[in-house]
C-alpha cells in the first residue's frame, strides 16, 4: 500500500487563528487607503487653466520712438563781398565759389594750366585746399607719394588763387587768424601752382627733393617749391583770370587785363562776390580758317 502525500502545507493551529483575526484588519486598511487616494486625486489641480477670454489684459506702454538723426546740412554759401568776408571767420573756404571760377577761367586761357591731384591712400588735404598744381608739379608729387605708399602726407596748401592770397595777406598785415607770413597778392609761388605746404615736412624732405621739389628753409619750413620741368609757369595767370571775370560782369567798369596786381584790381577784388560772379568762366573757341584746298 502506497502512502498518500498531502500537498497542503501544515499550519499550526495558533497561526491559523492569528491569520483569521488579521484578515478583517487588512481589508479595513485597504479600504481606508483607497478612500484617501481617491480624495487626494479629487483635490489635485487639473491641467493649467486657460485665461478667460473676457478678462481684461493690461496694455503695455508704447516704447519711445527711435530718434531720427538728420544728416548735417550743407553750409550756406557766404553771400557777401570779399571785403566783407575778411572779418568772417579765418578760413579761405568762404571764397571758394570765386576761387573755383578763377581756376576755371585760367584753364580756359591756358588749357591744362591747373592739373588736379588724384585721390591717393596716403595723402589727406586740409578743407581749404584746392587740389591743383601745374601738370609737371602734380605728376612729380604723385610719383613722390607713390614711392612711399606707407607714409602719410597731409597737405595744408597747394594752388592758391589771388582771392585766397588777398585774404591771407590782409590777415597777416592786421595780425588776424594766426597768419605769421603771407606774400603780397600776385607774388606768392602758390599762385603759380608750383608750391605745396605740408605738415611734418622733415619726414618728406628727402623724398620730395628726389622728385624735383626744393625745401624753402626754416623760415617757411612747411613750404616746398617744384623747380624741375615746367617750373617756369606764367606768373599772373590767376590775376588775369580774375580781371577777365570782373570785366565780363562789369563791362561799364573795366579794369586792365594784364595780370598785374594794382590798385584797380585790388578795389575790384574787394567788391567781388565771395561766392562767385553771375557770369563765370568762359572758354572761348577761336575760329581757325580751313586750309586752302586749291593750294598745292
Amino acid at each position: 500500500m502506497v502512502a498518500r502525500v498531502d500537498t497542503v502545507p501544515y499550519v499550526h493551529p495558533v497561526a491559523r487563528r492569528t491569520t483569521s483575526l488579521l484578515a478583517p484588519v487588512a481589508l479595513l486598511g485597504l479600504a481606508v487607503g483607497l478612500t484617501a487616494y481617491g480624495a487626494s486625486c479629487a483635490a489635485a489641480p487639473g491641467p493649467t487653466s486657460v485665461p478667460e477670454l473676457n478678462k481684461v489684459v493690461p496694455t503695455l506702454p508704447e516704447p519711445d520712438p527711435i530718434p531720427v538723426v538728420e544728416p548735417p546740412a550743407e553750409p550756406v554759401p557766404f553771400s557777401g563781398t570779399v571785403a566783407e568776408a575778411l572779418d568772417v571767420g579765418c578760413t579761405t573756404v568762404i571764397i571758394k565759389g570765386l576761387s573755383e571760377q578763377i581756376i576755371a577761367e585760367g584753364n580756359c586761357m591756358f588749357p591744362g594750366s591747373y592739373a588736379k591731384l588724384p585721390a591717393l591712400d596716403n595723402v589727406t588735404l586740409d578743407d581749404a585746399v584746392f587740389p591743383y598744381l601745374r601738370l609737371g608739379a602734380r605728376d612729380a608729387l604723385v610719383d613722390a607719394l607713390e614711392s612711399e605708399p606707407t607714409r602719410k602726407m597731409k597737405i595744408n596748401s597747394m594752388l592758391r588763387t589771388v582771392a585766397q592770397q588777398y585774404l591771407l595777406y590782409d590777415w597777416y598785415k592786421r595780425g588776424r587768424c594766426g597768419v605769421k607770413l603771407a606774400a603780397l597778392p600776385g607774388k606768392s609761388n602758390h599762385q603759380t601752382g608750383l608750391a605745396i605746404d605740408i605738415s611734418k615736412p622733415g619726414s618728406w624732405r628727402r623724398t620730395l627733393k628726389r622728385h624735383g621739389y626744393r625745401w624753402f628753409g626754416k623760415r617757411d619750413q612747411w613750404h616746398f617749391d617744384y623747380v624741375d620741368g615746367d617750373a617756369h609757369a606764367p606768373k599772373g595767370l590767376d590775376v588775369e583770370a580774375f580781371q577777365r571775370l570782373w570785366n565780363r560782369n562789369h563791362p561799364d567798369e573795366p579794369i586792365g587785363s594784364d595780370g598785374d596786381w594794382g590798385d584797380a584790381t585790388k578795389e575790384a577784388m574787394r567788391r567781388a562776390p565771395a561766392g562767385g560772379f553771375p557770369k563765370g568762366a568762359r572758354c572761348e573757341v577761336k575760329d581757325v580758317a580751313p586750309p586752302d584746298a586749291s593750294a598745292d
